[in-house]
């Protein structure tokens, strides 16, 4: 199989699915901001998360994610 077939039948995929498994895992179902922070809701149950904690998910948790799987579907190009 040619590398570009490799990529877009089987990385490019996998890379989205994990992608969109982590954004709907952090994804609540309600957002609203408490005493504490910014309050999540995901089935039925409350779940707080500080703005602090919400910021490190979305400026360095994700990103980091991104990276990792663009590093994994550059080195398979490399093959």
């Amino acid at each position: 199989m040619k590398k570009e077939k490799l990529i877009r039948k089987i990385l490019l995929p996998v890379a989205a699915t994990t992608l969109c498994t982590i954004l709907l895992a952090i994804s609540p179902k309600k957002i609203g901001t408490g005493e504490k922070g910014i309050q999540i809701y995901r089935e039925g149950q409350e779940i707080e998360i500080t703005q602090k904690e919400m910021e490190y998910i979305l400026n360095e948790k994700i990103p980091s994610i991104i990276k990792k799987i663009s590093m994994v579907i550059q080195d398979t190009t490399q093959l």
